[in-house]
């Protein structure tokens, strides 16, 4: 995702920063996702994912966050592996779980694809929930 994010020129003005945290270890020190939700494992897929986001947004001083988590393992192509997506801004926190099959490459860039418009979903509603009325600007 940090590729995706950053490739364009100019991505510097709206991307700060990201972090891969790929072991409960640095989720923990890094994104401050709770131990409790740790050893539940991929049982709490969608609480890690918002953990993440929660953490890595606070950690970063950004106003939106997105994480994505889950195990791709070392299993078949044809077996279903899940990636749970969280999404952070302001007040508003969302999670959504995934489920895909297919190589970990190929898992990776629909994990990524489905992230982004996971976040464009996000910010697309609450464009429309707080649409720009005449009345929240001052004319000049």
């Amino acid at each position: 995702m940090l590729f995706r994010s950053t490739h364009l020129p100019g991505s510097s003005t709206f991307y700060l920063g990201g972090l891969i945290c790929y072991t409960p270890i640095t989720k923990l020190n890094l994104c401050g996702v709770s131990a409790s939700t740790l050893r539940n494992g991929t049982k709490s897929g969608e609480a890690q994912a918002l953990e993440m986001a929660r953490g890595v947004k606070k950690l970063i001083k950004s106003d939106i966050s997105l994480s994505t988590t889950g195990v791709a393992g070392e299993e078949t192509e044809k077996t279903e592996k899940n990636v749970y997506i969280g999404f952070n801004f302001g007040k508003i926190e969302k999670a959504l779980a995934i489920h895909f099959s297919g190589s970990k490459e190929a898992l990776r860039v629909k994990a990524t694809q489905s992230a982004l418009a996971f976040l464009k979903q996000n910010l697309t509603n609450w464009i429309k929930d707080n649409s720009y009325q005449e009345d929240h600007y001052e004319r000049n």
